[in-house]
Order: C-alpha cells, then structure tokens, then sequence
C-alpha cells in the first residue's frame, strides 16, 4: 500500500514538472510570436531559404562579425538580388526582444537614408533578419579597416564624403525623431560608425534598431527625449574628426 501510494506521488510530482515545462515553453514562444501585420509588411524565410542563400552559412559570404551574431552576404530571388543576412547568436530573452523590436520598427519606417528590411526568419528558434545588400559596408570600416587590418584596398574618404555622410544620416535621424509619415517618433539608442551603412553611392542608411524605442510624435519635447536625441548623433562629430591614413 505504502509503495503504490509513493508510486502515485512520483508520477504527480513528474506530471506537474511537465506541465510547467510546457507552460514556460509557451509562454517563450508566445513572446517570440510577431503580431499579424508584421507579417503582412515583412515577407517570412524559411531557415532552407536562408541555408540556400547563404550556401547553408559558407564562411567565405561573411561579411560582418559582432556582438549580436554573423552576417553573410546572400542570393535570393532567383539568384539575382543580392542581401544581407544577420544571424543572431541564440535565442536569450534580450536578443529574442531585439529581434521583435528591429523587425517591427523597419516595417514602419521608410526613409531614403534607413537601411531596408526584406524579411525575417523565426525557425527552428533562429533569429534571423535579411535587409537590402549594401556594397560599401559600414561607415565604421572605411574609417578604421585601413588602420585596424591594414586594409588598403578601400580608399580614403573624402572630407566631402564624410560630410555628405553626416547629412544623409541626419536627415534620417530627424526624419525618426520628428515622426515623420509614421505615427510616433523613434529614438535609436545606439547610433554609432558600425551601425551607419553605405551604399555603392556611399549614401549613408541607418541600420540595427533593436534598441531603439518610440513615443508620441505629437507630444513636447521632454528633456529625457532631448538628451537621447543628442546622443544619437555623437557620432557625427566623431566622424569628422575621425583620422585617416
């Protein structure tokens, strides 16, 4: 009797174990879960679309390594349109609430100098973004590469071009802070050289939004508002007076 009765215990105690593992596990997904619209704006990839254009992750499409993850350079639309494919570097909460961020503010925002989103992909717990393929790489790579890898395959930039670079990088900084054609006005957070992207014109695109946040365009100004606006373009006095050799 005494045996059975434990028996029972266990096989409670191991039920209730499941049953609260399966909870968390919905509760995960479910905060990974897009909002419908997303998906309407935003076109979804399979991971076998993503292995395909990146020849499943070859070493040699990468273009860019950090923080967040890797990216590649890929093939997708019938092989003619060139992207790039930003895999992030697991599934931790931070990461997974970047991810939703970044994917819900570029399918609101449309602006000549904000770099582009084309899709996302979300299997197999894979946080994975894809964006329109930039050939000139980041500002922070023509700035530095020459003198951190002894890169002298990229030319120097110009004082006119880095000038032109700040002004095309600010007007998409007014164009997030001001609320223009969107309903509310976004704060960046983390505007820096790797974080600015050229274009084979090297038209300055903002890029990576994962902590950026919104507010009501239509509200005053507050000080907290103004002081992260200053900060989202610190960049650009260091861009000027960046060094290069």
């Amino acid at each position: 009797m005494t045996e059975n009765s434990n028996g029972v215990v266990i096989l409670i105690t191991l039920l209730n174990i499941l049953v609260y593992k399966l909870h968390k596990l919905q509760e995960a997904q479910q905060k990974r879960r897009l909002p419908l619209s997303v998906g309407l704006l935003c076109k979804r990839f399979s991971l076998g679309d993503i292995k395909s254009a990146t020849n499943d992750f070859k070493e040699e499409l990468v273009i860019g390594k950090g923080g967040f993850g890797i990216v590649y350079k890929g093939i997708i639309d019938f092989k003619d349109r060139f992207v790039a494919i930003k895999r992030s570097k697991s599934m931790s909460k931070q990461g997974c609430k970047e991810f939703i961020t970044e994917i819900k503010m570029l399918t609101q925002v449309q602006h000549s100098h904000i770099v582009s989103l084309i899709g996302y992909c979300d299997d197999c717990e894979e946080m994975i973004l894809v964006y329109d393929y930039l050939a000139s790489g980041s500002l922070a790579d023509r700035l530095h590469k020459r003198v951190r890898k002894g890169d002298t395959s990229l030319p120097s930039l110009t004082w006119v071009q880095r000038l032109k670079i700040c002004i095309g990088a600010a007007h998409g900084l007014d164009y997030l802070h001001t609320g223009t054609g969107i309903k509310d006005r976004v704060i960046h957070r983390d505007v820096k050289t790797s974080n600015i992207l050229l274009d084979e014109n090297l038209a300055a695109k903002i890029s990576d939004f994962g902590l950026s946040k919104t507010g009501p365009a239509n509200q005053t100004c507050t000080y907290c508002y103004l002081r992260s606006c200053v900060e989202d373009q610190q960049w650009i006095k260091v861009c000027l007076k960046s060094k290069l050799v």
